[in-house]
């Protein structure tokens, strides 16, 4: 599967594609007009413009063309099949107990791990399903410990009265399933970077530029929802790696575009370092849809709004409320204002600037407006990020290997399978590969490279597999 060999040397994207590109511009003629006399400052907001909600939302919801619909029908052939893939199920020799706050225990008849939900028959013949990835947040749901598993919404723990290791065979069920998740979003915005990318003008400039990025998104902060940031990612040299120290480069979002200070924590919500672990970085659904992805991509594809990052983020220790009390007027004169003073250095933490480091990652919002649609933010937003964290190739050319783990095709079923693992590796997994303990806000990242090492392996010594 080739979906990112087309975006290895952008200068034959301008070659083979001239008359599409062409055709594009053409047909586009207002948005190409627009981002020629507009100022160089992104629009305001979308969400601070009531006047321009009906424009806004014919630019965030572009009709998508049939040929990037075609490219992302394998990944969403297998989204489905997973959303309906048992796992993991028990049987009645294994004596689980359920026990919620306030209730008596009660026994579990059966336990079932299906896509990333789990459900819970109950002695009393009720059935509780619980997901195991919370909407719009960056942590997962359970907490894995020795002898339970503990969720927590709702605050439910599930225990093994007998005798084994059936506590850890569902622990290492729920990782992969976990990883199987994920994985396949990888590859699908590898494939929405490219198809999608091959339409856009000046996607040579974003895969080669020698500018900073800036601009505006919304971040989740669990005690705040989503909160307004202007975001700021330095220029990644292609070669970095050989002459830079690591923590240079910085993945910044602030509460304004303007700082006082060139080192000022107090415009900083949050930073991610390319000295810290990043694990993954990828676009995603958080949406809840009643149908599925194969049953109606389009709006699946449109439902593909965020950004979601694996690995460490970096916050103050003290950090003011992160909602202003302005006025709607003033707050918008202050998000178009021409003078983007936030500061293009490292954020040095000093005696009197402590951060804490969280592991469970950030979900990113990129804003569309005028003359940048929704896949376009989207993709000008994701390839920054990842030349500064340097996952898949980047900043040099994208790694489009299935078979090497620093690509966003690695592992990637050939349909008509949907299984990352065969049965006898499932086997292998299960019976023989060691779990380390890990915290909530490290799951996600723990099952994304425990597994991945494992499949790694499972190419490197099966040479049927690698070919």
């Amino acid at each position: 599967m080739k979906f990112l060999s087309v975006l290895r040397k952008p200068a034959i994207i301008k070659r083979k594609n001239s008359v599409a590109a062409t055709e594009i511009s053409e047909s586009n003629s207002s948005r190409s007009n627009s981002s020629s006399t507009s100022p160089r400052i992104p629009s305001t907001p979308v969400s601070l413009a009531q006047s321009t909600n009906s424009s806004i939302n014919q630019i965030n919801f572009q009709e998508i063309s049939e040929d990037v619909i075609l490219s992302s029908i394998p990944m969403m052939k297998i989204i489905t099949s997973q959303i309906d893939k048992t796992y993991y199920e028990s049987d009645n020799e294994i004596n689980w107990i359920c026990t919620v706050p306030e209730q008596e225990d009660r026994r579990i008849m059966k336990i079932a791990l299906i896509g990333t939900n789990i459900f819970l028959d109950l002695e009393d013949q009720t059935r509780t399903s619980i997901s195991i990835i919370k909407k719009f947040s960056m942590e997962s749901n359970l907490i894995l410990l020795e002898d339970s598993i503990n969720f927590i919404e709702p605050e439910v723990r599930i225990s093994s009265s007998s005798s084994g290791n059936d506590i850890t065979i569902l622990q290492k069920f729920i990782a992969l399933s976990i990883f199987e998740h994920f994985a396949v979003y990888k590859s699908l915005t590898g494939s929405l970077i490219s198809s999608i990318g091959l339409r856009m003008p000046d996607i040579n400039m974003i895969l080669n530029s020698q500018f900073n990025f800036k601009d505006w998104c919304d971040i989740y902060i669990p005690e705040e929802g989503w909160v307004r940031s202007w975001c700021h990612i330095n220029k990644m040299s292609k070669r970095s790696d050989k002459y830079d120290p690591k923590g240079k480069y910085q993945i910044k979002f602030y509460r304004t575009n303007k700082s006082n200070s060139p080192n000022s924590t107090t415009n900083l919500i949050c930073y991610i370092p390319d000295s810290n672990h990043v694990q993954d970085i990828f676009f995603y659904n958080g949406e809840a849809n009643e149908q599925t992805p194969i049953a109606n991509p389009t709006n699946f594809l449109n439902n593909i709004k965020l950004v979601k990052l694996i690995g460490d983020v970096l916050y103050p220790e003290e950090t003011p409320s992160l909602r202003s009390t302005s006025t709607s007027s003033s707050i918008t004169k202050q998000l178009i204002s021409p003078k983007r003073d936030v500061s293009t250095k490292a954020v040095k933490p000093s005696k009197s600037s402590n951060f804490k480091t969280h592991k469970d990652g950030l979900l990113i919002r990129p804003i569309p407006h005028h003359g940048l649609s929704h896949f376009d933010a989207m993709i000008k937003f994701i390839i920054p990020m990842m030349d500064i964290t340097r996952k898949y190739g980047r900043p040099k050319q994208f790694n489009a290997s299935i078979n090497e783990s620093n690509s966003l095709m690695f592992g990637l079923p050939k349909l008509p399978n949907t299984n990352y693992l065969k049965q006898s590796e499932i086997n292998q997994l299960i019976r023989d590969t060691p779990m380390e303990d890990v915290t909530n806000d490290e799951i996600f990242s723990y099952s994304m490279n425990w597994i991945g090492n494992f499949l790694k392996e499972t190419y490197q010594t099966d040479l049927e597999r690698a070919s």
